[in-house]
């Protein structure tokens, strides 16, 4: 009897289980835009015996910014809990020796200092005070001093001065320009900005200024007696080429040496357990700033360079690079490098140059940490934001132990996504994705927006975007592949577009069109959009002046004319190298790949949006684009965003885009 009546309540349950996640499924809703303000980004892991902790950062609608908290999540615990509150961002988390307080980075008054907080209870506090903001740091083994990057700005305040009160402008207040790269997108006029190191005294609080020369000091690394400092600058060229080297500065007399003689990028000093050997990163093209890094370790003197991956046709990931982490026992070295549309953990040992990959193609590892032989990652893909996944180094098992997402994940239907790949040309092939709504019928035809990334060197397909999963629910099919000029898929494929972009990355944009139209019966061929941001807002303007094949456009923060555009942006060293030299050197060139020659041909629908701010493509470029094609009678309108860099960064206007473009796309194509 009791049998049965077990029975009976079993079958109730799962009757009741059935129910509501049938229930569930049908309440769930399409993503909308606003969503950018309930996904959490996870990043800056730090982890020791006693746990990991990381930063969980969130868009505020109230403040129209990011703002970020530390959290802390225990060994062998399930559930993390949050150490800091407030409306500011606290970031780059680090543990003292003791294991239980925690000093960061926050930005709770008008500029970014150190504060310290104890997990064992008590309210954070400054811990460094400094007249200058904090840009980065690090501590030494023994805990007791900390390398500091100071932001040294004494025009700062004059340009605050300026903006608030225009009327008292005076003769001294005149920027004098004389360096090259005197602007920086996201800072705007950066002319007399300098990135200083300093030392601390944890114990009294006293301060050493160990470096004071026209140059700017990036990554900071201890040795392992903590009597030097490694770090990275470019001490002759910034703003010609980028040729930054590793130096050491030694703390008592401040001599500085230069460890590496690399005509190119040397980057990220991180040094092993017995402080012997230095591993870091390094590229071979002064000019090049997405060229192929490669891993390499060196003795803290600079002797003995050996190269570890020069076998491997994969880049180190070379987007903000995370130092590689040594092996406990100093045999092995761990970093991120770029594989298929993927960012993937990898393993190395020093011995035999033997790579182990710990993640998988389809996944982007943004940051990781590695603690007794375990692995903890910043992960996610097309169809989940970031969280912390664990693997076992020794089984090679992972597990999620983060899930700050999964409520907004089980509230929302996201689109269906699809892979495909096909050879554009002999011998090349092309990885692409398509997103569809998820309910969508076989017979059902749907209009088609073909995605074009930026870059050119960068890629698609393991991120998760938001905006992705809006345009398909909202009944589009929704394209992109990874043309030549991508990333992660070897060197000879991300430099086939140089000196002409425009003509092999057309022909796979255009071959990836042709293939969706015949291999997606559910895509109409008859109504098809197409859009993209930098360099996708250049293949935009580029293909819509070369085909009518699409019926509306979207083209944000585009380049149109490339002789223009060359003293307006801080990244004109690009352009020497991407050109084969400056415009008074390749003047033909640069006018026969510009959008801007063949404005004229175009008759699509084009919504133009830019950041009044951006100084890596000027908003210049789109004001020719819209009256150019105003003039030509072309149906356009035009978005400026006040305030914005070339990335937006205020979340309104993310969502005013993503809504004006869909409006936009509407209009036309349904």
């Amino acid at each position: 009897m009791r049998h049965k009546q077990n029975l009976f309540f079993a079958q109730i349950f799962i009757f009741v289980n059935i129910f509501f996640i049938s229930l569930n499924a049908q309440t769930r809703r399409a993503p909308q835009s606003e969503d950018i303000y309930k996904i959490k980004t996870i990043s800056n892991p730090h982890a020791n015996s006693r746990g990991i902790i990381f930063v969980s950062s969130t868009q505020s609608e109230k403040k129209q910014k990011n703002i970020s908290h530390l959290w802390f999540l225990g060994a062998g615990e399930n559930k993390a809990r949050q150490i800091t509150f407030g409306e500011h961002s606290n970031y780059n988390p680090q543990f003292l020796p003791d294991g239980n307080r925690i000093i960061f980075i926050s930005d709770r008054t008008d500029k970014a200092e150190i504060y310290i907080i104890d997990l064992r209870g008590g309210k954070e506090k400054k811990f460094i005070n400094t007249n200058d903001e904090v840009s980065d740091f690090t501590l030494s083994r023994d805990g007791k001093f900390a390398a500091l990057v100071l932001i040294n700005y004494p025009q700062g305040d004059k340009l605050k001065i300026l903006e608030k009160n225009k009327k008292e402008i005076k003769d001294e207040d005149i920027i004098v320009v004389d360096r090259s790269n005197y602007m920086r997108d996201g800072e705007g006029i950066i002319q007399g900005k300098r990135e200083k190191l300093w030392l601390a005294n944890l114990s009294n609080g006293n301060f050493l200024q160990l470096t004071d020369g026209e140059f700017d000091v990036a990554n900071p690394e201890f040795s392992a007696d903590g009597k030097n400092i490694f770090f990275q600058t470019n001490l002759k060229e910034a703003g010609i080429t980028y040729n930054t080297d590793i130096f050491s500065i030694s703390i008592d007399s401040k001599e500085i040496k230069q460890l590496t003689t690399n005509p190119a990028t040397d980057l990220c000093a991180s040094v092993s357990p017995d402080g012997k050997s230095i591993a870091y990163f390094a590229a071979e093209r002064p000019k090049c700033y997405y060229d192929h890094l490669r891993l390499w370790i060196m003795r803290t003197d600079g002797t003995e360079r050996k190269c570890l991956t020069e076998e491997l046709d994969r880049s180190i990931s070379f987007d903000e690079p995370q130092k590689a982490i040594w092996s406990e026992d100093g045999k092995k070295i761990f970093t991120l490098i770029e594989d298929q549309a993927s960012v993937r953990l990898a393993e190395i040992t020093i011995a035999n140059k033997q790579i182990r990959f710990l993640s998988n193609v389809g996944n982007l590892v943004h940051s990781f940490e590695i603690i007794n032989n375990r692995a903890f990652t910043i992960s996610t893909d097309l169809s989940h934001p970031t969280e912390i996944y664990e693997t076992d180094l020794n089984k090679n098992e992972k597990k999620q132990i983060t899930h700050f997402n999964n409520d907004w994940l089980n509230s929302v239907e996201l689109a269906k996504t699809q892979k495909f790949n096909f050879e554009s040309s002999p011998g090349i092939n092309i990885e692409g994705w398509i997103f569809f709504p998820p309910s969508i019928k076989k017979e059902e035809k749907l209009p088609g927006i073909l995605r074009i990334h930026g870059g050119p060197q960068w890629f698609y397909g393991s991120d998760f975007s938001l905006d992705f999963h809006i345009y398909a629910t909202s009944g589009y099919a929704l394209f992109f592949s990874n043309p030549r000029g991508s990333t992660t898929y070897g060197a000879k494929f991300s430099d086939a577009i140089r000196g002409e972009w425009g003509n092999k990355d057309y022909h796979d944009l255009m071959s990836t069109t042709n293939y969706v139209i015949k291999n997606f019966p559910q895509v109409d061929s008859t109504r098809l959009g197409i859009m993209g941001w930098s360099y996708g807002g250049i293949m935009t303007a580029w293909i819509t002046s070369h085909t009518q094949k699409f019926k509306a456009a979207v083209c944000g923060a585009p380049v149109v004319d490339y002789t223009a555009d060359y003293g307006e942006t801080d990244a004109h060293i690009d352009s020497d190298y991407e050109f084969f030299g400056p415009p008074w050197e390749e003047s033909e060139r640069y006018r026969k790949w510009s959008p801007l020659t063949y404005v004229a041909d175009v008759k699509t629908p084009t919504l133009l949006a830019h950041g009044e701010e951006d100084f890596r493509c000027r908003i210049t470029n789109s004001e020719r684009w819209y009256i150019s094609l105003k003039r030509l009678g072309v149906e356009t309108i035009f978005f400026r965003y006040p305030g914005e860099p070339h990335s937006p960064t205020r979340p309104a206007h993310n969502i005013h885009f993503d809504n004006e473009s869909l409006k936009w796309f509407d209009k036309f194509l349904k």
